[in-house]
């Protein structure tokens, strides 16, 4: 019987008993397949965005490109701390104080993209200049960035350890801009 229950608890959590190199190799590659297909879909969205609205279109994705990788910056610095500081409390069996972290952490996510979507809304048309768009390009830029910024309400979620999924900020509601420019 206690033989069954420590082979349930060494199969259930495989970080106290396996070898680094063979954790490593578990955990890395789907890690090294996220990102893959992370730079697939940004190459496919910017094939997708040059033949339906050009050259402007793919300028605008362009110019835009600093506030996506803030956005990735916060959502990592927040998602991936949070996400440590649980881990330690779970491994060191604190479950409470790992609910505190994971807390603070949803919270901080709450935060800091109410912030980031607040200042790029009231700076838009400043910060789009500053990145250098052009007035050619700069309406491209401004409905791309309402757009991107319109998924700062789920920059949280990446911050809850429960979650499987990258914490990698996507624009995932670009294909609704490729129709305003098509039509």
């Amino acid at each position: 019987m206690v033989k069954n229950m420590n082979e349930n608890i060494k199969s259930a959590n495989p970080l106290g008993t396996q070898k680094e190199s063979k954790l490593l190799v578990k955990f890395a590659i789907p890690c090294i397949i996220s990102m893959l297909v992370t730079a697939l879909y940004n190459i496919v969205d910017q094939i997708f965005i040059g033949q339906g609205i050009g050259i402007n279109g793919n300028a605008a994705t362009n110019i835009t490109f600093p506030l996506s990788t803030t956005c990735t910056a916060i959502s990592l610095l927040l998602g991936i701390g949070s996400a440590t500081n649980v881990s330690l409390k779970l491994g060191a069996k604190e479950e409470e104080e790992a609910a505190n972290y994971a807390g603070c952490g949803i919270c901080l996510m709450t935060i800091f993209g109410l912030a980031l979507f607040a200042f790029t809304s009231i700076l838009l048309t400043p910060m789009l200049k500053f990145f250098g768009a052009t007035a050619e390009v700069l309406p491209y830029a401004q409905e791309y960035t309402r757009i991107s910024i319109s998924d700062c309400k789920h920059w949280y979620e990446q911050a809850d350890p429960r979650r499987r999924k990258s914490a990698l900020f996507n624009d995932f509601h670009a294909d609704r801009c490729h129709c305003k420019y098509d039509s």
